[in-house]
């Protein structure tokens, strides 16, 4: 019977990942628009594509993978990916590898549910506070369906609102061993080396994805990055976060390859967050690299950065003065933008205190409570009250909560943010694995960059790694509570 079992699962395997493969393969021919498939160069990352994913398959398979640990696995994946790659309509529906991945996990989930000894537990969850609040908030959006506005902006939010609370829940139930994380860590790592590749591809060739806005923008704009996102500010959000990922690679690498790796993709993010002119995401990379630096470094540490920092711009300014005055003066002048500062030009600053300002007074009007699930770009386009200048989207994270789901679910989203950091940084100061700290680095200077990288894009929402972020945090807390609890027990027994 066991034998059935393992040969069932292993088909379930195979069929998922050349699903995977040929998918995935596809859409890198199909999204640059090749139009046959005599074209060798396109063929052969066809298939290369479909072997890289086989390989993944075999070592999947070596390892003994749960069914549904895979599963999370693509999912991850493929919500880095989003619907820029490969994306299918079916009438008003759209359907690309997440929402397809989402479904299969969602039925596997419910499939485990009903087993009448299922492995799902709720003994096993330490967050349920932060469980509470999040079913909470989906009871409370789709309440507030009621009295929403606009009834199509709300469906389309609660559904972005779903997804997300979904991929917490699947990472915090299926998450529980150490391996888990680390290949988390690294498919982030992953995603962040992909989009750096297409974020010079973008910038030295003006070509982008159907999906994004720079594809049809004027010539001056298309050398910005924008990888398979809509456009520059959200590439820019994202890599903020990825930056610090692979900081704390660089950190805590044990060789010399990964610690190299590590390396790249920082200097090659901050190069890339530079050219897409990003404001907010400049601030939150002096903000992550300071908080780094007060809080995570031993007073070694920070003697040796303050030297090799010293060194490093003493020798950049003595041999490229003129080009490191420049790049000082976008930088002080992109912060300028942001904070009003003396001789800046008000237009952009103003547009948005207005946009706040109209959300505010929407917030005020329903009491508290909110105007509904996803209609605050409803409200701003037709009852605004202060003008924005064709501008409907809040360009604030923070303020979209506030002003879509009341005062409470803001108050309770940033008691759980809080909460997060403050345990990631007590675990990173008491941890003595470097897997450990590696992870809680990444996830606390990620996630505390994330406060104003946020305000960058139009709406946060809708970018898939932002539920990411928050289901690697919960989850990787809940693990090492588990861990805790396992290590006591053994020592017990003992």
């Amino acid at each position: 019977m066991r034998n059935l079992e393992a040969a069932y699962t292993k088909m379930n395997q195979i069929v998922l990942a050349i699903l995977f493969s040929v998918i995935l393969g596809w859409s890198i021919q199909n999204v640059f628009r090749v139009d046959s498939w005599n074209d060798p160069i396109w063929a052969g990352i066809f298939v290369i594509t479909v072997l890289g994913c086989l390989y993944i398959l075999k070592v999947i398979i070596q390892y003994k993978i749960p069914l549904t640990t895979m599963l999370l696995y693509l999912l991850i994946v493929s919500f880095f990916i989003g619907p820029g790659i490969f994306n299918v309509g079916i009438g008003p529906i759209s359907f690309f590898p997440y929402r397809i991945f989402l479904m299969l996990m969602g039925m596997l989930f419910l499939k485990e549910i009903i087993k009448p000894k299922h492995k799902l537990s709720v003994h096993s969850i330490y967050i349920k506070p932060a469980l509470y609040f999040l079913w909470f908030w989906l009871g409370y959006g789709l309440l507030s369906l009621v009295w929403t506005r606009s009834f199509t902006h709300g469906v389309r939010d609660f559904i972005f609102l779903t997804s997300g609370i979904l991929t917490i829940l699947f990472v915090i139930y299926f998450f529980y061993k150490e391996r888990d994380y680390i290949v988390f860590f690294y498919l982030w790592i992953g995603a962040v080396l992909l989009f750096i590749l297409l974020g010079f591809w973008n910038h030295l060739t003006h070509q982008h994805l159907p999906i994004s806005r720079l594809m049809t923008a004027p010539e001056y704009i298309r050398g910005r990055p924008s990888a398979v996102f809509t456009n520059e500010n959200d590439f820019a959000s994202f890599m903020v976060i990825g930056i610090f990922f692979s900081f704390a690679l660089f950190n805590h690498a044990k060789t010399i390859i990964m610690k190299g790796l590590g390396l790249f993709t920082t200097f090659a993010g901050l190069y890339l967050i530079l050219v897409s002119t990003s404001r907010a995401s400049i601030i939150a990379i002096l903000l992550g690299f300071s908080v780094w630096f007060v809080f995570l470094t031993t007073f070694k540490q920070k003697v040796r950065t303050l030297y090799i920092g010293t060194g490093a711009i003493f020798i950049g300014v003595a041999l490229f003065f003129d080009r490191v005055s420049s790049v000082v003066e976008s930088i002080m002048a992109e912060i300028w933008s942001v904070v009003g500062g003396p001789g800046v030009e008000e237009g952009s600053v103003d547009i948005r205190k207005n946009l706040l300002r109209n959300g505010m007074a929407f917030l005020r009007d329903t009491y508290g409570f909110g105007i509904g699930a996803g209609n605050a770009e409803y409200y701003i386009k037709n009852v605004s009250i202060y003008p924005t200048y064709g501008q409907t989207n809040l360009h604030n994270w923070w303020a979209e909560i506030m002003v879509n789901y009341g005062i409470f679910i803001f108050t309770c989203y940033l008691l759980l943010y809080m909460a997060i950091i403050i345990k990631l940084f007590k675990l990173n100061t008491k941890s003595k694995s470097s897997s450990e700290k590696m992870i809680s680095e990444a996830l606390l200077l990620g996630l505390i960059v994330f406060s104003i990288a946020s305000i960058s894009p139009s709406s946060i929402m809708t970018l898939s790694y932002t539920w990411l972020l928050f289901a690697f945090g919960l989850g990787f807390l809940n693990y090492m509570q588990l861990k805790k609890r396992r290590e006591g027990a053994f020592e017990d027994y003992a």
